[in-house]
């Protein structure tokens, strides 16, 4: 196979990390192992690890490892053909920014906001074609949750696992996501060696409940003086509703309460800040929709940003 690469081969490294988490992760189990060896003896524990798991246990553990090397093998982006490579100059970088706060998980919204929101990613990638796209989770604080990337099966991936745990500041910084957004949308083209010029765009999923008292907006101006476009899609709505709170096994177990005097929350779509935001990146805001009209809408004016980019 002569043409046969990787797109991102640093990532190829993770793959010498393993041995050593393996060492690390054996050893925990070990020492695991001798401290329970002091309460029951040799034979119970035998007995006890066969009834959770025995021979189960051990294909599972193989299919975490290999798990691990397949998704080493997708980030650093085998490619057998560089014709797609060539073609990425007529092509947008994408960024979604997926609010993660906790109000995200209030149902006036089927099924939640948040799983709303995530669905409409999903109808997104099935709609695009060659085009780079990342994601990034925000409350708070923000965290890249896949980097820049055609391979839409990695974002995918990535993106089954974001909920609202993923942050721990719950507040709502979507300025902070926005600037983590640029930046790290100009390191990409910089890596890729990009010379021709690439519009880029950067699309806000969230339910607006921005908690700066005095919005900056600057760096919105910078993307849009730079050749970026910024859209904006609100989840939720104005009755509102109370946001669940569940255990680790996803039962209910109440809605989330005011620490200062106890009541229920209820939380409120807030279009402001999303709207000031469109306007002055130079996109459009929408509300989010059933039938999901707003993700073509958006793919309809990508379409035109790619044609004069």
């Amino acid at each position: 196979m002569e043409d046969f690469r990787f797109a991102n081969p640093e990532y190829l490294f993770g793959l010498l990390l393993l041995p050593l988490l393996f060492w690390a992760l054996s050893k925990l189990g070990r020492n695991a192992r001798e401290k329970l060896l002091r309460f029951v003896s040799e034979a119970n524990l035998r007995s006890l690890l066969r009834d959770t798991g025995g021979r189960s246990s051990s294909v599972k553990t193989w299919f975490f490892w290999l798990g691990l090397v397949f998704l080493i093998l997708a980030l650093a982006r085998p490619q057998a053909n560089p014709i797609t490579e060539e073609m990425e100059g007529t092509s947008l970088d994408i960024y979604v920014l997926l609010d993660v706060s906790k109000s995200m998980d209030a149902e006036d919204v089927a099924p939640s906001r948040l799983k709303k929101a995530k669905r409409e990613i999903q109808s997104l990638m099935t709609l695009l074609a060659g085009d780079r796209l990342g994601l990034i989770a925000f409350a708070g604080s923000s965290v890249i949750v896949s980097p820049l990337t055609s391979d839409y099966e990695i974002v995918r991936t990535f993106l089954q696992n974001v909920d609202t745990n993923l942050i721990q500041n719950q507040t709502t910084d979507i300025q902070g996501a926005l600037t983590l957004a640029e930046e790290a949308m100009r390191r990409g083209a910089e890596r890729a060696g990009d010379k021709a010029a690439r519009s880029n765009v950067f699309i806000v999923m969230s339910d607006g409940e921005d908690q700066s008292a005095d919005p900056d907006y600057s760096v919105v101006e910078k993307i849009k003086n730079g050749g970026g476009s910024i859209f904006t899609i609100a989840f939720g709505t104005e009755a509102g509703a109370k946001i669940p709170v569940r255990n680790d096994r996803g039962e209910m177990m109440g809605y989330k309460r005011n620490r200062a005097n106890g009541q229920e929350v209820t939380t409120s779509v807030a279009t402001k800040s999303l709207q000031e935001i469109a306007n002055i990146g130079g996109g459009q805001f929408y509300f989010s929709t059933q039938d999901e009209g707003e993700v073509r809408d958006i793919l309809n004016r990508m379409q035109t940003l790619q044609r004069s980019g």
